[in-house]
């Protein structure tokens, strides 16, 4: 993706609120798209879950080496390399339950999913694109608002999954659930800390790229893995 140069910021320039709707308008439809595309019906089985824990965390993955990289902006670091440690512990862990349901292993923990290679990164190698964009302050925010947003439709997602594949205890929705956390209150901290910052019109179309970049990324990456496993539609 092209990355838009950063000019300098105008002293009078502000993150209002007319930008922040016209982000929010510009990702709505994405969002609509990426939902439309998951097909809720198809996911009656621990595997087809597992499925699609498993393109959720080969973009976090993504994010989470690219956040880690030297070129990575100060913007991406604060924002992104937390949540995504957390993602990664939540997704390893969901991803071992659901194998471990579905009669492919015992089950393990979270960091032993990972060491084994539970988290196989088949279909697409996002952390170069991932890596232009964290190093850029405004598509840092466009990374993390779609990011920091989709926590929100997962606790929607989780009981409905839990009752359709019959899950017990809520195995293998921690990510979807975002457990021990706030996704509504942690929302409102990012948006506060998002309507702060100052970006010219170019910088905000930069935003805007990025999170629909992302949002393609986390799409194409729940479809890969979805064609893996013969028992989910595409």
């Amino acid at each position: 993706m092209h990355v838009p140069p950063i000019t300098t910021v105008p002293e009078t320039a502000v993150w209002d609120v007319v930008a922040s709707r016209q982000l929010r308008a510009a990702t709505r439809d994405e969002h609509l798209a990426s939902e439309a595309a998951l097909d809720l019906a198809s996911l009656t089985t621990p595997a087809a879950l597992a499925a699609v824990l498993r393109g959720w965390l080969s973009v976090w993955q993504a994010v989470a080496m690219s956040a880690q990289e030297p070129s990575a902006c100060s913007t991406a670091r604060a924002e992104l390399l937390g949540p995504a440690a957390q993602a990664l512990d939540w997704l390893a862990v969901d991803v071992a339950e659901l194998d471990a349901v579905a009669g492919h292993g015992g089950r393990r923990s979270g960091h032993q999913a990972r060491a084994t290679g539970t988290t196989a990164t088949s279909g697409g190698d996002d952390s170069g694109g991932f890596a232009e964009l964290l190093a850029v302050p405004s598509c840092s925010w466009g990374v993390a608002y779609v990011l920091g947003g989709s926590r929100l439709g997962g606790g929607v997602l989780a009981p409905m999954l839990s009752r359709a594949i019959s899950l017990p205890d809520a195995i293998g929705t921690s990510f979807l659930r975002s457990v021990g956390t706030d996704p509504g209150r942690d929302w409102v901290a990012f948006r506060r800390r998002l309507d702060s910052v100052k970006l010219d019109q170019e910088q905000l179309i930069s935003t805007i790229d990025a999170a629909r970049w992302t949002f393609e990324r986390v799409g194409a990456q729940i479809a890969a893995r979805s064609r893996e496993h013969p028992g989910v539609t595409s």
